[in-house]
């Protein structure tokens, strides 16, 4: 009867706040963006510094927003490197990106290798700690199925910024903000087809679901979803609910529902015309019938929990 909900743990949008005007809108949209804009102005000053502002204010419309992302072991750097970038730091954020893409390699192969112990590739990677060779460990998830084409291609092309700059290039001096932009954007991209959620590429993800998104019943033995998905995603049902605490959101659902399992049209279904007053209550403290699943803390963890409950 339940499902594991995929819940974003970071993702940065304000950049939409500075996007120009569209001629077709009405007054009052126009003076909400213009309102949003003026208060995102302020937060990026004392964010950023007065210093050479409006400079730092382009750089930040440029790289655009930090997309949604699952998995919290490289939301930190990146968000490192996006502020190298902005503050015009290129070489720092145009070598981040790149190193940074090489820890996400690292991460998803010493991570699943166990899983394709049974495959030709397994004994080229089964004994190392780490790996500089971009090739071997793209070739390798590519052939384990954790990299689709797009995805490749997009680390192929980090693959080759790295060389040019990590080794030693006389152009990196005059392209590095070009090629850091470049860096960045193509980090936001694997993040987002790899680590985010809501992509029409996410074939793991039940369709039509409004609002939320559900891990599909035959992807929660997927080895990739198995290890960096579910183990942050709250298993619930139709009728779930969030509270927001300071500590972070807390997830609640019914202490009982029937036992029986349904398909993934039937759960979306359920949960699409589910009524108000079906909805689990999520106040503290919380009423008999209503338990606590998980809490998504404040640092980007997931952890079950009983001890947010009815105190």
């Amino acid at each position: 009867m339940k499902r594991y909900l995929v819940f974003p743990q970071d993702f940065d949008t304000r950049a939409y706040a500075l996007e120009d005007e569209k001629e077709s809108w009405e007054e009052r949209p126009r003076q909400l963006h213009r309102e949003n804009k003026r208060k995102l102005l302020e937060q990026l000053e004392k964010e950023l510094g007065s210093h050479d502002f409006d400079a730092k204010v382009a750089r930040f419309k440029e790289i655009g927003i930090s997309p949604f992302s699952m998995v919290s072991f490289h939301n930190r750097f990146f968000a490192e490197v996006r502020q190298a970038f902005i503050v015009g730091s290129y070489y720092p954020a145009l070598t981040g990106a790149c190193a940074l893409g090489e820890r996400m390699l690292n991460h998803m192969l010493l991570i699943l290798r166990d899983e394709f112990s049974h495959t030709p590739e397994y004994k080229r990677v089964y004994r190392k700690k780490s790996f500089d060779d971009w090739g071997l460990t793209i070739n390798t998830l590519k052939a384990w199925g954790v990299l689709d084409d797009t995805l490749e291609g997009e680390f192929n092309a980090l693959k080759e910024l790295r060389n040019k700059s990590i080794h030693f290039n006389h152009e990196t001096y005059a392209n590095a903000k070009d090629d850091s932009l470049n860096a960045i954007k193509i980090i936001s991209e694997i993040i987002s087809l790899r680590f985010g959620f809501f992509r029409k590429e996410h074939t793991w993800g039940i369709e039509g679901t409004r609002g939320a998104q559900f891990i599909k019943k035959e992807f929660e033995t997927d080895p990739f979803i198995r290890h960096f998905y579910i183990p942050k995603c709250p298993l619930v049902g139709p009728y779930y609910a969030v509270n927001f605490l300071n500590e972070g959101i807390l997830f609640v659902d019914r202490a009982a529902y029937e036992d029986t399992e349904i398909s993934d049209e039937n759960f979306s279904d359920i949960f699409n015309n589910r009524k108000i007053e079906e909805v689990s209550k999520s106040d503290l403290p919380l009423p008999e019938d209503v338990d606590p699943v998980g809490i998504l803390l404040q640092d980007g963890s997931y952890r079950l929990t009983k001890k947010v409950g009815r105190e």
